[in-house]
């Protein structure tokens, strides 16, 4: 997407699609914080100004509507601050206006902070503030981080956010635009800030896929993140298409499974589709239905020969692959005992694998 001239724009639909994620996310992610912590913090780093040329909600008004709409619902008081930076001047003051009047709905314990800065400058700011401020943590927090380009959230500062126990990162890497002006005169320190090393030419015959799993491959690395999930928005156009790589990064499992129900949810629109890449097997999987025998193929070359619980196959599938524990029993489990592929042990109820274990054998039958 080309960095718009006005203040206000219409909405994208590879957009839509994106802020439809984020929302299936926080409908999600609200109900287990709010039952294990006093306080999260939502941080959009790139806000914009909160809406759309046609009235359509930003991310910023999606995060609020989806913490009142959860707390309507349960009747909870949850204490929430958001955290807004929008370093363009214009689309701050639009940001500003339509939050102002939200003030005056939003209850005493949502703290809004509204903020004309650049997203490293604040973040960095707000970090070094926690460290001097005694806790040494910073309450659970999701970061949102959608900018125009591939500048302004180096790997330093996502390593620093990372240090915090629940903190998570949701962002919007423009894989297009950084396979694009990868090797352009007068990018290379952009790119070395972004993938947090000297890269030198290694990005020289890398695809777009390829950019995404190098950046995959270095958050892992270089932060505290356990888990990161990526998948891609294309969007079709006259001349091809464009593409856009959502990335996700977590240390708790817990909030791995929720993003991974988040982007299923989603339904692809129109001229967009979601394809993702397992990451051990490489296959592309398209997310408008399971393509199940990517994951028993995985299933049955990771475990070959070995016995295992039913527990510890599900655990695989949450933080291992793409792919949901649902997907597990029935479009899984249940073929392979037909076709003979696995021995079921110590089941106790028909049609069932709960308390089972699962016995594959040295060699698959088939695939």
């Amino acid at each position: 997407m080309t960095k718009p001239i006005d203040s206000v724009w219409e909405l994208p639909d590879h957009s839509r699609v994106k802020h439809e994620i984020l929302r299936a996310y926080l409908d999600r992610w609200m109900p287990i914080l709010s039952s294990k912590f006093e306080r999260v913090i939502f941080v959009d780093g790139f806000a914009g100004p909160g809406v759309y040329k046609n009235g359509e909600p930003g991310s910023p008004l999606i995060a609020i509507n989806a913490l009142m709409d959860f707390t309507t619902k349960m009747g909870l008081r949850i204490p929430m601050r958001f955290v807004f930076l929008e370093a363009d001047g214009d689309r701050y003051l639009t940001l500003k206006a339509v939050t102002d009047e939200l003030r005056l709905e939003l209850p005493e314990y949502v703290q809004l902070f509204v903020e004309n800065a650049p997203f490293e400058d604040e973040a960095t700011g707000l970090l070094d503030n926690i460290g001097s401020g005694g806790s040494g943590h910073l309450a659970p927090s999701l970061w949102f981080i959608d900018p125009f380009g591939y500048t302004g959230f180096p790997m330093k500062l996502i390593r620093r956010i990372s240090k915090h126990p629940s903190s998570e990162v949701f962002i919007n890497f423009m894989s297009g635009y950084v396979n694009r002006f990868k090797t352009k005169e007068g990018q290379q320190n952009a790119m070395n800030q972004l993938f947090g090393r000297d890269v030198g030419d290694e990005l020289q015959d890398v695809s777009i896929d390829g950019c995404v799993s190098m950046y995959r491959r270095e958050l892992l690395q270089q932060t505290d993140f356990r888990y990161c999930l990526h998948f891609a928005i294309a969007q079709r156009q006259k001349q091809g298409e464009s593409w856009y790589h959502m990335v996700f990064a977590t240390k708790h499992p817990k909030g791995f499974e929720k993003m991974k129900e988040a982007m299923w949810k989603t339904d692809p629109d129109g001229g967009f589709r979601y394809r993702a890449r397992d990451s051990e097997s490489g296959q592309l999987l398209l997310f408008d239905g399971p393509d199940c025998e990517v994951l028993r193929r995985r299933l049955q070359s990771h475990f070959q020969g070995k016995c295992v619980r039913v527990e510890d196959l599900e655990a695989f599938v949450v933080e291992e692959t793409l792919f949901l524990v649902k997907h597990l029993r029935k479009p899984v489990l249940d073929p392979l005992e037909a076709a003979g592929e696995i021995e079921v042990i110590g089941r106790t109820r028909k049609n069932s694998y709960k308390g089972c274990q699962i016995r594959f054998p040295t060699q698959p039958r088939r695939g």
